[in-house]
């Protein structure tokens, strides 16, 4: 088998040298097996993890030494070799016993070139071995169908300042982040750390991005140019080969791209203006290039003609952008995304360094340890525990996956007991490959599930960063597009593995640091009931109608980019408004019903869940604190939908369940199922 690896290695012109059971490739250690078809399931390869070398490898996965080979699982193919990488998925005990296999899809590899991730359980990298032939793309010309026009539509995309400025920043962090790239500049004596400088000049009215990082060759070049031209590596950050053009031209009417690879000597440039595509409407245009020494490297790209709501002007809009683009790459500017710790992403705005701070988690206290033992004498059987022992403060470290629709998503947390009290400091932070995508400063993910009433102890000591490298994200990066149902398995995943340090908190705090009126009212749910129909209803209808139409103007807007950006079709915003018709339709209660201290804002809708509760958007703060969704378009009710009377019936006892819900949340762990049974209940008798 051996002889047959070093083959199909020296076929595809992979450099490496032979250690023992191990190749040392591009520097790190490999182990490489071959896959083996799954009887009856065609499309299935695996490989046994049974094997005295494969036991030795999953070891060193789950212990503490430095030296974790990568594995490599090849499956030959008569033009290429299909190679699944697996690397964090081996820190699974289960694979110790030498009974799960490894296992992948034919049909989740792409095109020769292209970089995929498995959705099977055991997360892999997934990419061919093959014959690269090597066309030098000369060719200055570039193609860029369809209508040129369209460009100028992207003035009208769902923008926010700083969404659009993260485009660039993702082009450039994927340019030094991606392949080799890295080890390449770091080993520059010129080179000292990726740095990106963002300026906006108020007198010209243009914006600059600039970095040093690798650059681009002309056929990347041109890509970048293309409409619909997605990069074939597509896990990085700019997967979707659109962020350059729609946030260009979101902001202005002309872009320049000037870009040399390192190793190069060329520099390509190109100028796109919207006035002169709408008038002339060409076809194809000159890509400039240019001699420069093979030091230089990086891309450069000026936006000018910056349309007038757009400039970047004033204190509080700088203040505001250097603070979203700080939390976006957090990550990036702490240096926990560098190979090499010690260079950090380096971002400026207006010459402004961006700074980040990481989050601190608690001392581990000796109370605690009793309060861990306490927490394993209730709960026995519970498989999650946390080992004090092993760091000096409270957080966990987990790596799972969650099912959902037969595709495995998979999962990263590190999540503890804060060190620093308060709820602004308090919540989750949603990351996607390394940047942030949800949660902010102050505006942290407060889920029900894990966090419970406003008021809990959770909420104010509770901190989490979430990877969900998988789970696809919008066009504009700032939201994931999931369903409820994916959302609550995920939350409910996190959930059940923090247990221990949420009991934790609660006892740490109601016996050392017990806050003033901590004692949740009304827990009753007979008083619950009670108590809704007899609190006082503020009216804030006017607000709720303003929110309305933000909602649906949103929801216009996203559909015309869909349509653009996947079928390359223009439409207006009536024929929107038509399909979003067809779609989600919700409105708004004119009441906003207080309840203890805590508002909720009723929306009917045609879909999902009977009912569903979740946090409200940035613009419904002012009026509520949650937000309570009613299908009154379900089977069971689709006949009363139009009835007053049903729907104050139903609110009612609607807003029974999910105050009784957040009230109790905090006394027990699992009262968020009731909401659940039921809406399972009432979906199965549709």
């Amino acid at each position: 088998m051996v002889q047959e690896i070093d083959k199909i290695l020296n076929m595809y012109n992979v450099n490496y040298k032979k250690m023992n059971d191990y190749y040392l490739i591009d520097e790190k250690s490999h182990y490489i097996t071959f896959a083996s078809e799954v009887n009856n399931e065609p499309d299935n390869l695996r490989i046994q993890t049974g094997n005295k070398t494969m036991q030795s490898l999953i070891r060193n996965y789950l212990g503490n030494g430095h030296e974790k080979p990568i594995l490599w699982v090849i499956y030959p193919k008569e033009d290429s070799c299909l190679v699944a990488e697996f690397s964090e998925s081996l820190e699974d005990d289960n694979l110790l016993h030498g009974n799960k296999s490894l296992k992948f899809k034919k049909t989740d590899f792409g095109e020769p070139g292209s970089v995929n991730f498995s959705s099977m359980q055991y997360k892999a990298k997934l990419f061919h071995l093959y014959k690269e032939v090597n066309k030098i793309d000369t060719d200055t010309t570039i193609n860029i169908q369809p209508e040129s026009d369209i460009y100028s539509y992207f003035k009208n995309f769902n923008y926010k300042v700083w969404n659009a400025l993260s485009e660039f920043v993702d082009n450039s962090t994927a340019s030094y982040f991606e392949k080799n790239h890295q080890d390449i500049l770091n080993s520059l004596e010129s080179f000292d750390t990726l740095r990106i400088d963002i300026d906006y000049d108020r007198s010209s009215r243009s914006l600059t991005i600039k970095d040093n990082a690798f650059g681009m060759e002309l056929s990347d070049f041109k890509r970048a140019f293309r409409l619909k031209d997605a990069p074939i590596d597509k896990s990085g950050r700019n997967e979707f080969g659109m962020g350059l053009k729609t946030a260009a031209f979101w902001f202005g009417k002309s872009l320049t791209v000037e870009s040399t690879e390192y190793g190069s000597s060329n520099k390509y440039r190109l100028t796109l203006d919207t006035d002169v595509l709408d008038a002339d409407k060409p076809k194809e245009m000159i890509i400039e290039k240019n001699k420069v020494p093979q030091s230089i490297h990086g891309t450069t790209v000026v936006i000018s003609n910056i349309y007038t709501d757009r400039e970047i002007t004033g204190s509080r809009t700088i203040g505001r952008i250097v603070k979203e683009l700080s939390i976006i790459y957090r990550r990036d500017i702490l240096g926990v995304n560098s190979k090499d710790k010690n260079r950090p992403v380096k971002i400026f705005f207006n010459g402004k360094q961006l700074e980040a701070e990481a989050q601190k988690y608690s001392t581990i206290y000796k109370k605690m340890h009793t309060y861990l033992e306490d927490f394993k004498k209730k709960n026995p059987e519970y498989k999650f525990l946390i080992d004090l022992n092993s760091r000096p403060t409270l957080y966990k470290k987990e790596k799972f996956y969650i099912e959902h629709n037969g595709i495995f998503h998979h999962i990263r947390i590190i999540i503890g007991f804060l060190n620093n009290t308060g709820a602004s400091n308090a919540g989750l932070v949603l990351y996607r490959r390394g940047r942030v995508i949800e949660g902010r400063v102050g505006e942290f993910l407060k889920p029900d599930i894990i966090f419970g009433a406003p008021n809990s102890f959770e909420s104010q000591r509770l901190f989490g960063e979430i990877d969900l490298d998988d789970i696809d994200v919008t066009q504009s990066k700032d939201s994931f597009s999931w369903s409820e149902d994916l959302q609550e398995k995920l939350y409910r995943a996190i959930n059940e593995r923090i247990l221990d340090i949420k009991y934790i908190i609660q006892k740490f705090n109601k016996s050392d640091r017990l806050p003033e009126g901590f004692e949740v009212e009304n827990s009753n749910p007979t008083a619950v009931i009670k108590e809704i129909n007899e609190e006082q209803i503020v009216h804030t209808s006017l607000e709720l109608e303003s929110i309305e139409e933000y909602h649906k103007s949103n929801q216009i807007q996203e559909i015309i980019e869909k349509e653009l950006i996947s079928n390359n079709k223009h439409i207006n915003n009536e024929e929107a408004e038509r399909i979003l018709k067809l779609k989600i339709l919700e409105k708004a209660s004119d009441e906003v019903f207080k309840f203890d201290g805590i508002k909720y804002r009723i929306l009917f809708t045609n879909a999902g869940n009977f009912i569903m509760l979740s946090n409200p958007i940035d613009e419904e703060k002012n009026i509520c604190d949650k937000v309570v969704r009613i299908n009154i378009a379900h089977d069971l009710f689709t006949k009363f939908s139009n009835n007053q009377d049903f729907k104050y019936v139903i609110t009612r006892i609607a807003l029974a369940i999910v105050t009784s819900e957040v009230n109790l949340s905090e006394e027990n762990e699992f009262i968020y199922r009731f909401r659940s049974l039921i809406n399972n209940f009432i979906s199965n008798r549709g």
